[in-house]
This record gives C-alpha cells, sequence and structure tokens, in this order.
C-alpha cells in the first residue's frame, strides 16, 4: 500500500518532520514508563502504531518494520517492561531516528 509519487515527494518534507517530532514523543513515553510514569505504556503503542501506518503509507517498509518490531515487543513485555525490553525500545526509537532522512529503502546503513 502506497500513495502516488507526486503526492509523496510532496508530503515527504512533512513526513520527516512529523516523524522526527513522533520519535523524540516515542523516546520520552519510553524514559515515562521506565520512571512508572502514568499511562505512557498506551503512549507507546499509539505512538509506534501511527509511525508504522504513516512509514508504510510513504514507503519506508525498513522504518515499518522497525516500529512492527518495537509494538511487538512492547506487547510481549506486559504492563511494565524490564530494563532490557526498555532498552530495545530506546534502540527502536534510535534506528527510527537515523531513518528519518534517509531514502525510503534507507540507503546502505539500514
Amino acid at each position: 500500500m502506497g500513495i502516488a509519487e507526486e503526492t509523496r515527494q510532496k508530503l515527504l518534507p512533512r513526513f520527516r518532520e512529523a516523524t522526527a517530532d513522533r520519535v523524540e514523543r516515542l523516546a520520552a513515553a519510553i524514559l515515562a514508563s521506565e520512571r512508572g510514569g502514568g499511562d505512557s505504556r498506551a503512549e507507546i503503542a499509539r505512538e509506534l502504531h501511527t509511525l508504522k501506518g504513516e512509514a508504510r503509507m510513504m514507503g519506508f517498509a525498513g522504518m515499518a518494520a522497525i516500529a512492527h518490531a518495537a509494538e511487538d515487543l512492547l506487547a510481549a513485555a506486559g504492563a511494565a517492561p524490564a530494563r532490557e525490553a526498555i532498552d530495545a525500545l530506546l534502540g527502536a526509537c534510535d534506528a527510527l531516528g537515523a531513518l528519518v532522512d534517509r531514502p525510503p529503502d534507507g540507503g546502505p546503513e539500514a
């Protein structure tokens, strides 16, 4: 599933900006979850799900795959993710942030 190339090119700058903001909110929610902060787990799930869908729509398969894997990890971790899960989720944020300005295929670094 994708969108027409002309439309994708027009939306690409906004997608990159919104994705960078989303990754920042995601990292903050993960850190809040680590500290036992309120409804941060729901926020993490919401941000990951939205990021996955937007990345798929824009043709960023690598970003979508990372977000999907992070969703699966969050679901498997349960209500209180262990330190290893928190570290992996933060690693996913790092990977997503690194791909924001790359070509849709992620470039050689992917």
